[in-house]
């Protein structure tokens, strides 16, 4: 029997990669690589890799965000950053096997590691457009950090915490922008699902890659609608957003979309926003 030793700080520094993304103010520097020893210097740091996840985060903005988990009575994580001036925190739960996130890997510990997230994002009330790509430090000075002496995590055991009734699925996220029209809560929902998975095709020049896993989602989506939308209109949207994000999608525009994000907009310049990539993508509403 071997036995799991408790998640620590050397651990959390040995999973970080050579040169992570890691930041210390999104709104000023936006996000950019840098060599491991200085990114663990920094407030924001990437926890996982394009080909690997080791780990899972949860954001949740409320002032007892760093008890939620036992509000949700989900196990404890290992350690959560919490921000001392609001309350908000991160929770970090460390996977005791990695899943595999490349394309000819399984798929099987790609779905379970899939429904434990949005179950899990969905009894914490968390945030469910965290991508979970960039995460608060625990390392830094600026966060309050709890370490919880916990072992790493299997994804069958957090499964078991999982309410399907309740799982966060696409039909939620597509229900929070019915009223926008079908054809732009589809195109919000394809491009935001588009700029999170860009880099792990561009990484192997995978055009066809990435335009079937557009393809796919856009069907996900399309399948919440009532009436559903047409094929045609369902492909314009698919090949706008994926030659202008193969295109034009970069690092830089990742961090100015984080940035965005973390920004108090007033409904005016959302509009602008929506109004501007709307133009740029050519997709028109019929």
């Amino acid at each position: 029997m071997i036995l799991q030793k408790e998640y620590s700080r050397s651990d959390f520094i040995n999973q970080i990669i050579s040169k992570p993304f890691c930041t210390d103010d999104f709104n000023r520097d936006g996000i950019y690589r840098a060599n491991k020893r200085q990114a663990l210097t920094k407030i924001y740091i990437e926890h996982n890799n394009d080909s690997f996840i080791n780990s899972i985060v949860f954001d949740i903005d409320t002032e007892t965000a760093a008890i939620s988990w036992q509000d949700a009575n989900i196990p404890m994580p290992n350690f959560i950053t919490q921000n001392p001036k609001n309350g908000h925190a991160h929770l970090f739960y460390a996977l005791n096997s990695p899943v595999c996130i490349t394309d000819n890997a399984s798929k099987k510990p790609q779905v379970l590691l899939k429904g434990v997230v949005e179950g899990l994002t969905a009894r914490l009330n968390a945030d469910v457009c965290y991508t979970g790509k960039i995460t608060k430090n625990p390392l830094s000075p600026h966060w309050r950090t709890f370490w919880n002496n916990t072992e790493r995590y299997e994804l069958n055991y957090l499964r078991e915490f999982v309410d399907e009734r309740k799982r966060l699925t696409k039909k939620v996220l597509v229900k929070t922008s019915e009223n926008e029209g079908r054809n732009t809560t589809l195109f919000d929902n394809l491009r935001f699902f588009a700029y999170s998975v860009i880099f792990k095709y561009q990484k192997t020049n995978d055009f066809c890659g990435f335009l079937s896993a557009l393809e796919q989602e856009a069907d996900v989506i399309n399948n919440e609608f009532k009436p559903k939308l047409d094929h045609k209109e369902i492909q314009h949207t698919i090949k706008s957003i994926s030659e202008w994000v193969w295109n034009k999608f970069d690092y830089e525009t990742f961090s100015d979309i984080q940035k965005a994000r973390r920004a108090k907009r007033t409904t005016k310049q959302k509009q602008i926003e929506i109004d501007l990539l709307s133009q740029a993508l050519m997709i028109n509403e019929e």
